[in-house]
């Protein structure tokens, strides 16, 4: 009688807990469960039932079976659980994601052993939802110009090496264009920073809208703006340049009046003009710059014969 009034007791200590609470045996079974345990399990799509007696590896295996992006986290669970009950972990922890099909979640876990009467463990399960987003949130700001949406220099160079990367191993080509507006300081000069912030956020749409999913768009500072797109040659990457000149040739509309601006543009082709993004990069800026020098439109790095053999 009175040890089931002590479990009673016990129980009603673990209902109080906030955490996901898990007591195991030295078996790895389930002896004892709290509340906020079973409603995590019946978020997750898992069975309400008591779980005394359940086999806590079990319960893992079958994650690895289903989750598919939390199988690495689930082989790691099994790996540390084994370990604390094996007596050789004094304390195991992991973060891993849990997402409902309602809203995106993380938790971190806890096992502890126990060492005193038939040993086990005890596992907590902690919801770190909100850190994580705030964390993601900072990354975002991070690696996101903060006026378009787009990604900001820091980024587009580590996207773009990966991107090099894969086209490397795969013998792929690549084409960077960097553009520069033309005619851009006299709107500030005339309607104000907002004003030109306004044009800026348009045409990063522009450029967005041009390149779909399979390019990189990157603002890189002020009115240069920065276009990775993989699998291209010559004659596809002179025809996209071509079709985002004449896209941010069209008109723009402030205050009532439309601007006309229109751009400068380098473009550089992988591997012809360089292996590496530090060398595509300065042979389209110079580019670039002889076209700015030349009142706008496309200037193509490299010289011609090269160019034509890799159209």
């Amino acid at each position: 009688m009175q040890k089931h009034l002590d479990k009673s007791w016990l129980q009603q200590i673990l209902d109080a807990m906030t955490e996901h609470v898990v007591v195991l045996d030295a078996g790895g079974r389930i002896v004892m469960v709290n509340d906020a345990w079973k409603r995590f399990s019946c978020q997750n799509g898992g069975p309400d039932l008591s779980w005394e007696g359940v086999d806590y590896f079990e319960t893992c295996k079958e994650a690895m079976r289903s989750a598919g992006d939390v199988a690495e986290q689930s082989r790691a669970v099994l790996v540390g659980l084994d370990a604390v009950l094996g007596g050789r972990l004094d304390h195991f922890q992991i973060e891993y994601p849990c997402h409902s099909p309602q809203r995106l979640r993380w938790f971190v876990m806890n096992a502890t052993p126990l060492t005193e009467g038939p040993c086990g463990a005890v596992i907590t399960h902690a919801e770190v939802t909100e850190r994580k987003l705030r964390e993601m949130e900072i990354l975002q700001q991070a690696h996101r110009d903060p006026l378009t949406g787009l990604a900001n220099r820091r980024l587009f160079e580590a996207r773009a090496e990966e991107l090099l990367t894969s086209i490397e191993e795969n013998c792929s080509s690549a084409a960077v264009l960097l553009l520069d507006l033309d005619r851009f300081k006299p709107v500030n000069d005339t309607f104000g920073h907002q004003a030109g912030d306004k044009i800026l956020r348009q045409v990063a749409a522009r450029l967005s809208a041009m390149t779909h999913s399979s390019g990189l768009v990157a603002r890189l500072g002020g009115d240069e703006f920065g276009v990775l797109v993989p699998g291209v040659r010559a004659k596809e990457a002179e025809a996209l340049a071509d079709r985002i000149l004449t896209a941010l040739g069209r008109p723009f509309y402030l205050k009532g009046r439309e601007l006309r601006l229109g751009a400068s543009l380098g473009l550089s082709l992988y591997p012809m003009d360089g292996d590496c993004l530090t060398d595509l990069l300065e042979a389209a800026d110079t580019a670039m710059y002889q076209a700015k020098a030349a009142g706008g439109g496309l200037r193509l790095a490299g010289p011609p014969e090269i160019r034509l053999a890799a159209s």
